[in-house]
């Protein structure tokens, strides 16, 4: 399907939920943290903003673990969504969120008598916008982009090491409506990934 391309998990969606129907603010409260957002409904646009935390502390405390952490994995995150209702039948959609996860752990070496430690720090950014529309009575457009950016770093030990992923994927997909209840869309799609 050219709405998917070759993965039906891809990761650049162009169908998704429309305006929020009403402003509201949300909170949440699980065993491994908390959060909350904010949505604000506008005229023909809305607005969430959000943020969680998250630690396994609490959590490992008290199930047993068999891991042997140093420090639990805990995790900031935020998110921003805006969508804008531009005309009776367009939508565009705008989506962020950004990530910060640590943790560290000690590993049995099987060599020597000692254990590695091994600490971990991941930051991860991705942005996504995209827009749908009727060109006319038949004809509908879809495009989207989306953007991801990964930086890892740590150590084992006093060995220390890092990569930053990019991947860049972008689509384009037309929808013709054809008589009954048949459509056929024809679509192409772009992905891009560099390491460094």
């Amino acid at each position: 399907s050219a709405a998917y391309g070759q993965a039906l998990s891809s990761v650049l969606s162009m169908d998704t939920k429309g305006l929020a129907h009403k402003s509201s603010t949300e909170y949440s409260i699980i065993n491994l943290g908390f959060g909350a957002a904010r949505t604000q409904r506008f005229k023909n646009s809305s607005l969430t903003l959000g943020a969680n935390y998250y630690n396994f502390k609490p959590y490992n405390s008290v199930v047993n673990q068999y891991t042997l952490w140093q420090q639990a994995p805990r995790q900031y995150q935020t998110s921003l969504s805006y969508k804008l209702k531009p005309s009776k039948n367009g939508m565009i959609k705008v989506f962020a969120d950004y990530s910060d996860t640590e943790l560290s752990f000690d590993i049995k070496n099987p060599i020597v008598a000692a254990k590695d430690l091994l600490h971990n720090r991941n930051k991860n950014i991705y942005l996504n916008t995209n827009y749908q529309d009727y060109l006319n009575k038949n004809w509908k457009i879809y495009a989207g982009i989306g953007y991801n950016r990964t930086l890892e770093s740590g150590n084992v030990n006093k060995d220390v090491y890092f990569q930053t992923d990019n991947i860049w994927q972008e689509k384009l997909m037309v929808t013709r409506l054809l008589p009954g209840s048949s459509t056929i869309s024809i679509g192409a799609e772009q992905f891009l990934n560099s390491t460094e």
